[in-house]
């Protein structure tokens, strides 16, 4: 092509929301636009995990370059107060103003899900028009309905059936884990030369932490505190309700082991009164980049915790952010689900049943009475952050993905038209 390829990447969240998909969008954002790449981006304002629109946003639209990124964010419905038919709802009201936004006449679409709903209907348009279009797959939305239960499996059918077809309109699938490309292929019955798996990095960079004394002493974490940190949102799927219960039971018998959950979400108030009198545990706002990679760096263990049942559902993106810190990781989870398959090929961390709070106790302990333990199983997640979990490696991938899908196109259209003129020519 002889001018720059031009993309619009459609995304409810984005930065300066700090978790979730948001911080790969805008990195990927990022990379393409400097790769001579012309990104424009149609995002929601600002509002995970908090559940409340940032200040400084929320305006009907709002237009603006970001370096050598065109943002252009809608505003969408929020709930007040969440569930999961409430936030289809917001995710359907995103959608609806994509559906209508100005696409800047884009050579390839790269939608994000979740969410899903609001993403099916920019693939509805995409297919329409005939924008060849890219999913991105953060997580499998059927499966996180079918293993959280909600809706019950007549919900669950159709939205696995919506998914397929969904994923079905579209010119190249993106998943961010071997697990899911199995999961699209066999049970979503996609064809395996659709699929292409990039995998999500770390996404916060090289950020030099504060020194450890100076973070615990702003946090309040004494030199006799284990801190066992878990970071990012705290909704239904994360199952906290283990950690306080791992709390009360730490209060009782593991003296010095204190659990610090950093973030927000739609279950926090109920976590908070839930744990209510225990005093090992702590819930702090969400914090910025410098601060929340400071303590990740000042924690002696890094907590995933995930709702039993939860196996296959999504890759806890906290995860490339653990591993960059170099601390040893605790993962609360199915021994078959995609969390416990990252662990043990990073061989960075301890993994004990999901819901089990006097397991997830035992390993705190072990930790904390191993250093040795704990340094090697930090390393080791460093490692693997450096070998396996590039941005740059990523970022390469997608604008190859989105290049072969240009070329494939045109050298199509040259063979119709040539075809074409043929029978003309006869004529």
């Amino acid at each position: 092509m002889t001018r720059p390829i031009r993309v619009t990447l459609v995304t409810l969240h984005y930065p300066p929301e700090p978790t979730g998909n948001a911080p790969y969008a805008g990195a990927l954002a990022r990379g393409l636009a400097n790769r001579g790449v012309d990104v424009h981006v149609i995002a929601g304002h600002p509002h995970y995990p908090e559940g409340t629109f940032q200040d400084g946003y929320g305006e009907w639209r709002k237009d603006y370059l970001e370096g050598e990124v065109e943002v252009q964010r809608l505003r969408h419905w929020l709930p007040k107060n969440q569930s999961a038919f409430r936030r289809l709802l917001s995710e359907v009201s995103f959608g609806v103003r994509a559906l209508f936004a100005q696409w800047q006449s884009p050579d390839v679409v790269v939608a994000v899900t979740p969410a899903f709903f609001a993403s099916l209907l920019v693939l509805v348009r995409a297919y329409v028009t005939r924008r060849p279009t890219i999913l991105w797959v953060q997580d499998i939305y059927s499966l996180g309905i079918a293993e959280t239960g909600i809706g019950g499996p007549v919900v669950t059918r159709f939205v696995a059936k919506t998914e397929s077809l969904s994923l079905r309109l579209v010119e190249k699938v993106v998943v961010i884990h071997d697990r899911f490309h199995r999961f699209v292929t066999r049970e979503l019955h996609l064809e395996p030369k659709s699929v292409e798996i990039v995998r999500n990095w770390n996404h916060l960079g090289d950020r030099k932490p504060m020194s450890r004394v100076e973070t615990r002493a702003a946090f309040g974490w004494e030199d006799e505190n284990f801190v066992v940190l878990h970071a990012g949102n705290m909704g239904l799927k994360q199952g906290l309700e283990n950690v306080v219960n791992a709390a009360s039971i730490a209060t009782a018998k593991a003296p010095g082991v204190r659990f610090v959950l950093i973030g927000d979400g739609n279950q926090r108030r109920h976590l908070e009164e839930l744990a209510d009198g225990i005093t090992s545990i702590e819930f702090v706002d969400p914090v910025d980049n410098v601060l929340f990679v400071s303590a990740l760096a000042a924690a002696d263990a890094l907590l995933v915790n995930e709702r039993g049942g939860v196996a296959e559902m999504s890759v806890p993106s906290k995860l490339t952010s653990y591993f960059g810190a170099g601390k040893p990781i605790i993962a609360c989870a199915s021994d078959d689900g995609a969390t416990s398959d990252e662990i043990n090929a990073s061989s960075a961390g301890i993994v004990v049943p999901a819901d089990d709070a006097g397991a997830l106790v035992d390993a705190c302990v072990r930790l904390k009475q191993d250093p040795s333990l704990s340094h090697n199983l930090g390393a080791h997640g460093k490692a693997y952050k450096e070998n396996e979990l590039s941005e740059r490696v990523a970022v390469d991938k997608f604008l190859s993905i989105v290049t072969s899908i240009i070329r494939r196109l045109d050298k199509n259209s040259i063979k119709d038209s040539g075809c074409h003129s043929q029978g003309e020519n006869v004529v």
